[in-house]
């Protein structure tokens, strides 16, 4: 059977919210599957295609609470290394800046340890962002 142009949007527009674009297009194939099971299932009473279409998209409902609820099931949890490493790249963000203010009112060059800091910086924000972005299986 070809595609049902009217059940794919809706399943396009009720995922849209899912921010993982591999989750989102499972759950849009996935809620399209439902829907094409339901305008089959109409068809099958002797219905035309429009009245088939409409009994489908009757059954499944408005789409926008579908996707405010697909959007809250599939938001990503803080994980406790993530927060742990959010929080230690807080604090050498905070020593960072004193020690940047500290050496610059002493008037002495420091640049090694400037660039160090620097680099604590980056790898921690680093560490937390590839924390965030891990995902439970």
């Amino acid at each position: 059977m070809s595609e049902v142009t009217e059940l794919r949007r809706y399943a396009r527009q009720a995922t849209a919210s899912i921010p993982a674009g591999g989750e989102r297009r499972d759950a849009e194939d996935e809620l399209y599957e439902h829907a094409l099971s339901l305008y089959e299932d109409a068809l099958a009473t002797g219905v035309d295609h429009d009245t088939a279409v409409a009994a489908a998209l009757r059954e499944l409902g408005d789409p926008e609470p579908l996707a405010r609820d697909l959007s809250r099931s599939h938001r990503q949890p803080l994980t406790p290394l993530a927060a742990v490493l959010l929080a230690l790249t807080a604090v050498a963000f905070i020593v960072f800046l004193v020690g940047l203010i500290v050496l610059l009112l002493s008037a002495q060059e420091h640049t090694g340890l400037i660039l160090l800091g620097v680099l604590v910086i980056v790898a921690g924000a680093a560490a937390a962002i590839i924390a965030l972005g891990r995902r439970k299986s």
